[in-house]
Order: C-alpha cells, then structure tokens, then sequence
C-alpha cells in the first residue's frame, strides 16, 4: 500500500505536469506512508520511510544550492543516517514501537558507513560550517544521555552498536571542529576518515560478535572487503599494468571472499547453537 501510494502520487503529478524530481513530492510520499510503521506495525515500511527520507534530503540539496554552502553533502548524510539510527534507538526503548528499531537503526548505519566511506576518498578541501559540529555534539550528547543511564541501556539490544555510533558522533564533531580553527591537508583528512573508518568497523565487527547480531557482522564485511578493494584501486591502479592489475585484482577478492564467507558460516553455526 505504501508503494502504491507513491506510485499513484507521482503519476498523478505526471498528469498535472509536476516535475518528478521535485522534493516536495517525495516529502509529501514520507508523511503519507510514515503512520502506517506504527498502523500496520511495519518493519519494511519504516525502511522504505527511511529511504524515502534519504531521497528527500538528497533531492533538496539538488535544488537548494544555498545548502551547499551550509553543509557538505557527505556530512549531510551523515548527520542524517546518524539522527535515523537515533530514531532507532528510541523506538528501541518501547515494546510498543520496537518493531521498528531494526529497520531505523540499518539504514541508519548504512547512511553512516557509506558517508565515511566516501570521505576515505581524496575529495579536495574539507570545509564547514559553524553549525556542522554544533549539530554532532547534539548527537553525541542525545546519545550518551540515552546510552549512559543503565534502565534505558538495558532495553536496548545492541548497546555497543549503539556506542560506536555515538562515537562517530563525537568524533565527528571534534574534527569539524578544528577544521574550522585548524584546517588541515587534504592527505591528512584522508588517512584520518580511513582510521575511523576502519575503526568502526571493527568496533561494529565486535559488537556483532558480542551480541550473536549476524546483521552487523555481514554489514561489516560488506564494508571491510569494500575498503580492500578501494584501496587497492588506490595504491595498484597507476604501479601496474592493467592487465595485471585486474589479474591480481580478482585474485585478492576471491581469496578474501572464500576467507570472509568461510568465517561468515563459522560464525553463524557458533551463534545457533552448532545447528546447520
């Protein structure tokens, strides 16, 4: 019903000759459907809520180049998949609601893996605003202020998932920070956002573990064999020729995908119990 909705919405802007692209449609798409995660008690439809938003958010920073001069798009999706995973967590505190704490919280996580992994990249200067680390410290905070009194914290089934979010936040807010006063290389952002990067997921890969959550687990190698393979393109791409470039190429990620598929299984046979 939620597809059909928007289905409908924008075939009728067709007729009417709205542009498809327009932002607004896709707000409008959001609040349409967004009662029905607590109406039907739906788990996909708060994922397709959650990316419906991303979209709106996206397609607003297409047309309002005044943004652009408020906050980077990267940080944008950041912020934004961190204020979503947030929502999780809160949902995660009432039984009543917390059908929707899985979906909120993994395409939250999503958004926030994909911003820093971009930001891993060389992207040219890093500049921002005022407000940017003013807006991570309000997550950090709303996050320790959720995580840290222990009734809240032991309704919530993925604590250290959760931690390490906050972090990010925090971190975020740091860095953004003295950017401002303090602006440093190009290279240096680089191999900055690659340590935290990095450090995420391997916070995120023993979270997973401690909690028996093969969700975060295959999130994380998803995420880490994305990292290889980007870093070689990196390193490799302009010392070897391309033919074996490739060679080795295809090599290293079928070694890593047999190694990672293999742990994967050993994992998830340890967290049933020894069951196949």
């Amino acid at each position: 019903s939620a597809l059909l909705f928007g289905a409908s919405f924008f075939l009728i802007s067709q007729i009417y000759n709205i542009n498809a692209n327009n932002s607004t449609l896709v707000l409008i798409w959001t609040l349409g459907v967004f009662p029905l995660v607590y109406g039907y008690r739906s788990a996909p439809i708060a994922g397709l809520c959650s990316l419906l938003f991303y979209l709106w958010i996206s397609l607003l920073y297409l047309e309002r180049t005044d943004l652009n001069k408020l906050i980077n798009i990267w940080d944008l999706y950041l912020i934004s998949g961190i204020s979503i995973y947030f929502i999780g967590v809160l949902h995660g505190l009432s039984e009543k609601v917390k059908h929707a704490e899985t979906p909120f919280k993994f395409m939250g996580l999503q958004a926030v893996l994909f911003a820093l992994f971009v930001h891993t990249f060389e992207l040219g200067e890093y500049q921002v605003e005022k407000i940017v680390p003013v807006i991570y410290a309000i997550s950090g905070i709303l996050f320790l202020a959720v995580l840290l009194p222990k009734p809240l914290r032991d309704r919530l089934k993925g604590f250290q998932t959760d931690v390490s979010i906050s972090i990010v936040a925090l971190l975020m807010a740091g860095i953004t920070l003295t950017t401002i006063y303090s602006p440093a290389s190009e290279n240096t952002y680089m191999i900055l956002f690659n340590v935290i990067f990095l450090g995420l997921l391997t916070l995120l890969l023993y979270a997973g573990y401690s909690t028996e959550d093969m969700g975060i687990v295959n999130t994380t190698m998803f995420w880490f064999v994305l990292l290889i393979f980007a870093r070689y393109f990196d390193f490799f791409w302009e010392l070897l020729p391309r033919s074996l470039f490739f060679m080795l190429g295809g090599l290293v990620l079928l070694v890593i995908s047999v190694v990672l598929e293999r742990k994967r299984r050993e994992l998830k046979v340890q967290f049933s119990g020894g069951e196949q």
